[in-house]
């Protein structure tokens, strides 16, 4: 008979930490809905970042990216470019002048 209580006390002490566990879940869970809630609350007070924020956000992403020389450099190239195009509009007007005044001269026109 003895033999029977030692195999039934390993069994009854698993069975009662289980017990334990489960009523601790259950106690875990019991606040759940109430901390959801107040979760909820936090998030709708909370104000959602402004436009500068976000702004400074992108600009120290593309400060990371770029280093100062490279701006500088892409600055210098634009106004390279700039100063090409103008060069070019200016010799395509003294062009147009030119074929329109041939024009007059020879009576064309």
């Amino acid at each position: 008979m003895s033999n029977n209580r030692d195999t039934g006390l390993p069994d009854l002490r698993r069975l009662q930490d289980d017990k334990a566990a489960v009523e601790a879940e259950i106690r875990a869970l019991q606040d759940l809905p109430q901390r959801l809630l107040r979760e909820q609350q936090e998030r709708m007070t909370t104000l959602p970042p402004s436009d500068l924020i976000e702004t400074r956000r992108k600009e120290k992403v593309f400060d990371d990216r770029v280093s100062r020389t490279e701006v500088i450099n892409q600055k210098r190239e634009i106004t390279r470019s700039l100063l090409i195009m103008v060069l070019l509009v200016i010799a395509a007007l003294v062009m147009l002048w030119w074929a329109y005044s041939s024009l007059q001269r020879f009576g064309i026109l």
